[in-house]
C-alpha cells in the first residue's frame, strides 16, 4: 500500500472514529449533524457539505446539518430547498443510492443547473441515510474547483451515513421515550381528574390543555354535537397564545373540517391544508388552520362529541400516529360522562322512588278516607241506631243490623282491592301464570298470552314482570286504541324477557310519563332493561329483560 493511501487510510478511520465517539456522546443530533459534515467534507477535500432530511412536504427537503470552507456560500441549517425531479437528491430518494452529479451533466435539469452555477458548485456526490429500513435523507458533498471526487468517495460517504443513520435512530428512540413518558403522564392526570371531578364541564377544560400541550398543539378543544343538527358547541378549550375563540357554550355550524367528519363516520378524521379541497383549504386559511385532528367520544354506544386539536401555520402538520394517541384521551373522557350520566340517571331514579311512594301515600290515604272509613263511619252510625231500637221495634233493628252487614261486605271488599293495589294475591299465592292469565282476561280488548313459566321465579322477577305486563296492558287501554295485544315471556340465557305488543295508534315516549319511567326503574334495580318501541302508526313494543340470577 503506498504511503499516501495509508495517510488517507488513517485520515478516515481517525474521522469515522471522532463521529462514532459523538454519535455515543452526543444527545443532541444537531451536534453530531455539524461534526459529520465538517468531518467528512474535510476527509474527501470537498468545500461543503450538507446533511439534507427529506420533507416536510412531498419534493422537499430539509438542512439539517452544514459545513463549508469560508467563501463558500450554501443555504444554512433550517432551510427548505426544493427537489427538483432528476436531481442528486430526487435519485437518492427514489432509488436509495449513492449519486454523483457534475454542473455539466446533461442529466441536470436547468432550474437546478443555474442554482448550482449561482453557488459555484461544479461537482457533488449524494448518498443516502437509511434508518429504520426507510430513507430518511442524504448526505451532500460538493466542489466549487474544477476537481472531481476520487472514485470511492460513494462508498466512504456511505460509512458516514451509517454513523448519522445510528445517531438519529437514537435521538429518535429518546424522542420516542419521552414522548411516551408525557403521553402517560397525562393520561394519568386525566384518569385522576377523571376519578375525582363529579362535574365533566371541569374535566373537558383539563383534557383540553392536556391534549393540547401533549402534541404540541397551537389550540385543543372538546365539542358536543347538537342532536339533529349539523352544529357541535364547544364544552371545553385550551389556546396557547390568548384565549379561544369563539367561546364556550356558542353553537357552531359544521364547515367541513376533522370535527364534521368525525359526525359523519364516528371515527378519528385529520385534515392537513395541502391535502383539502380548495374550498376547505379557504376556510382554513382563514381559521389559521394548517394541520387539525378530531377523535369521537362515544357515550353509551352513541356518538356524544369529540376531542380536537390544531395547529397554525408555524407549526405545520401533525405528525403520523397523533390519530391513535389522541384516541386514548378521548377514551377516558367517554368514561367521565358515562360516570356523570350514571349519577344523574341514579339521582333522577332516586327522586322518582321518593316522588312514586308519596304519591302511593296518597292515593292510600284518599282510598281510605273516602272509601272504608266512611262506609266504617256509616256502620257504626247504623249500630247504634239498632242498638237503640232493639228493645222497642225488633224488626227495625233487625233490619238495620242486616243494611250494616251488606256495609261491611262492601268495606272489606274494598280494603281487598286496596291490598290487591299493593300487591296482588294471587301473584303471592299462585304465581307468574295464573296473575298474568287474570290480567289478560280482565283486559278490554283480546289478548294473547305465549310462554308462562309454570314454575316459580324468584319474587323480585314476578313482581317486576307481573308490573310490566299490568302497566303496559293499562296503556294499551288508555291510549293505544288497538284491537289486539300480545303478551310473550321468555327464559333466553339467563334472562327473563318479557315482551307486551299491541296494533295501535303508536307514538309512545318511555320519558313522558310516570307509568313507564317508574318500570324502568324497577326493572333497572334489578340489573335489568326496559325498551319501548312505538312508531305511530305500528303499534308499541314494551321489551323488559330481566336477569333470573341476579334475583336469585
Amino acid at each position: 500500500m503506498a504511503g499516501a493511501d495509508l495517510r488517507l487510510l488513517v485520515e478516515e478511520q481517525a474521522a469515522l472514529k471522532r463521529v462514532a465517539v459523538t454519535v455515543a456522546t452526543e444527545t443532541a443530533a444537531e451536534r453530531v449533524f455539524d461534526v459529520v459534515t465538517e468531518e467528512v467534507a474535510r476527509l474527501v477535500g470537498a468545500d461543503a457539505a450538507n446533511l439534507v432530511c427529506f420533507g416536510p412536504g412531498p419534493g422537499e427537503g430539509l438542512i439539517v446539518g452544514k459545513w463549508s470552507e469560508p467563501g463558500v456560500q450554501i443555504p444554512g441549517a433550517g432551510t427548505i430547498i426544493r427537489i427538483e425531479p432528476g436531481a442528486a437528491l430526487d435519485e437518492v430518494a427514489r432509488t436509495g443510492k449513492p449519486v454523483r452529479m457534475a454542473t455539466d451533466d446533461p442529466r441536470v435539469p436547468a432550474e437546478l443547473h443555474e442554482r448550482l452555477v449561482a453557488l459555484g458548485v461544479t461537482s457533488l456526490v449524494a448518498a443516502p441515510i437509511v434508518v429504520s429500513g426507510k430513507i430518511w435523507g442524504a448526505l451532500v458533498v460538493s466542489v466549487t474547483r474544477d476537481l472531481s471526487f476520487a472514485a470511492n468517495v460513494e462508498e466512504r460517504l456511505g460509512q458516514f451515513a451509517g454513523l448519522v443513520a445510528v445517531s438519529i435512530a437514537n435521538a429518535q428512540a429518546r424522542e420516542e421515550l419521552a414522548a411516551l413518558a408525557d403521553e402517560q403522564a397525562a393520561l394519568s392526570r386525566v384518569a385522576v381528574a377523571v376519578a375525582t371531578e363529579e362535574r365533566p364541564e371541569r374535566l373537558f377544560s383539563v383534557v383540553s390543555e392536556e391534549i393540547g400541550r401533549l402534541f404540541g398543539a397551537d389550540a385543543g378543544a372538546t365539542v358536543r354535537y347538537v342532536d339533529n343538527r349539523d352544529e357541535a358547541v364547544i364544552v371545553g378549550a385550551w389556546q396557547r397564545d390568548g384565549e379561544f375563540d369563539p367561546p364556550l357554550g356558542v353553537p357552531l355550524p359544521f364547515q367541513g373540517g376533522a370535527i364534521a367528519r368525525v359526525a359523519q363516520t364516528g371515527r378519528t378524521a385529520r385534515i392537513d391544508l395541502e391535502t383539502e379541497p380548495s374550498e376547505l383549504q379557504e376556510r382554513m386559511l382563514d381559521a389559521h388552520v394548517s394541520s387539525g385532528v378530531a377523535a369521537p367520544i362515544v357515550v353509551s354506544g352513541r356518538l356524544w362529541g369529540a376531542t380536537s386539536i390544531s395547529n397554525g401555520g408555524d407549526h405545520g402538520r401533525f405528525p403520523p400516529g397523533v390519530e391513535e394517541r389522541l384516541e386514548k384521551f378521548t377514551s377516558l373522557v367517554a368514561v367521565a360522562l358515562a360516570n356523570a350520566e350514571a349519577r344523574e340517571q341514579l339521582t333522577a331514579s332516586r327522586a322518582r322512588i321518593v316522588q312514586a311512594g308519596d304519591a302511593e301515600r296518597r292515593r292510600l290515604e284518599r282510598n281510605l278516607h273516602d272509601g272504608a272509613q266512611q262506609r266504617l263511619v256509616s256502620l257504626s252510625l247504623q249500630l247504634r241506631i239498632a242498638e237503640s231500637q232493639l228493645a222497642e221495634d225488633p224488626a227495625a233493628a233487625a233490619a238495620l243490623i242486616a243494611e250494616a252487614s251488606d256495609e261491611l261486605a262492601l268495606g272489606l271488599e274494598e280494603l281487598r282491592e286496596l291490598a290487591r293495589g299493593l300487591h296482588p294475591a294471587i301473584l303471592t299465592d299462585h304465581g307468574l301464570m295464573p296473575a298474568v292469565e287474570a290480567l289478560a282476561t280482565r283486559a278490554t280488548i283480546p289478548v294473547d298470552v305465549n310462554g308462562l313459566p309454570p314454575e316459580r321465579l324468584a319474587e323480585p322477577i314476578e313482581a317486576a314482570a307481573f308490573y310490566v305486563v299490568s302497566e303496559a296492558l293499562a296503556n294499551v287501554a288508555k291510549y293505544a286504541a288497538a284491537s289486539h295485544a300480545r303478551v310473550d315471556l321468555v327464559r333466553d340465557d339467563g334472562l327473563l324477557v318479557v315482551e307486551v305488543a299491541d296494533d295501535g295508534v303508536g307514538g309512545a315516549n318511555a320519558d313522558g310519563g310516570t307509568g313507564l319511567r317508574g318500570l324502568a326503574d324497577r326493572v333497572e334495580a334489578l340489573g335489568g332493561r326496559l325498551r319501548v318501541s312505538s312508531e305511530r302508526g305500528r303499534g308499541t313494543t314494551v321489551r323488559a329483560e330481566l336477569p333470573l340470577q341476579a334475583a336469585g
